[in-house]
Parts: structure tokens; sequence; C-alpha cells
């Protein structure tokens, strides 16, 4: 079984990667996975403690956010889907109006 340093060093690496995604990345694609590393991050966080602690209570936490992860991840990639059917691209830069 993996040590809770081992664990808190790999969620602070993925968290890292995440940020750095949302920092560089142009696509709403490649910023909605940025994101989801962000949150896997801070799930794997939740799952150290909880096994370093011994508390079923934290794997409850992961399950609810396993299933919050996959939702926000459909109506993100929906979200994302109508704004490259409405103005033909999913570069952030490009998209600059917000008409009702």
């Amino acid at each position: 079984m993996a040590s809770l340093q081992f664990l808190l060093v790999f969620s602070f690496a993925l968290y890292a990667v995440g940020v750095y995604g949302i920092l560089s990345r142009r696509s709403i694609i490649k910023l909605l996975i940025s994101i989801e590393i962000l949150f896997n991050a801070i799930l794997i966080n939740v799952v150290a403690y909880a096994l370093a602690y011994a508390s079923p209570e934290g794997l409850i936490l992961f399950i609810v956010g396993l299933s919050f992860s996959a939702a926000e991840t459909a109506m993100s990639l929906a979200l994302a889907l109508i704004v490259k059917r409405r103005y033909g691209t999913v570069d952030i830069s490009k998209v600059n109006s917000l008409k009702g």
C-alpha cells in the first residue's frame, strides 16, 4: 500500500499539472481536462487522509466527489459543444461576446 507521503506528493504533482494546464491552454476542451485533473488531485488527497486515519467518511466523500465530477464533466462538455456550434471554435480567446 502507498504511504501517505507518496500520495500527498502525487496529489500535489497532479494539482500543479492542472494549474499549469488552466493557465496555458486556450481550448475549452483542454481547459476542462485540466479542471478534471485538479479535481482528481483533490480526491486523491481525500482518499490519502481517509486511508491514513482509517476513516470511512473520507471514502464516502470520495464516492460523492466522483459522482459530482462525472456530472460536472457531462455539463461542461455539453456547454463546449454549444459554444462550438454557435461560434465555430473552441478557442477561448475568440469567444468573447456574452450576448443573451
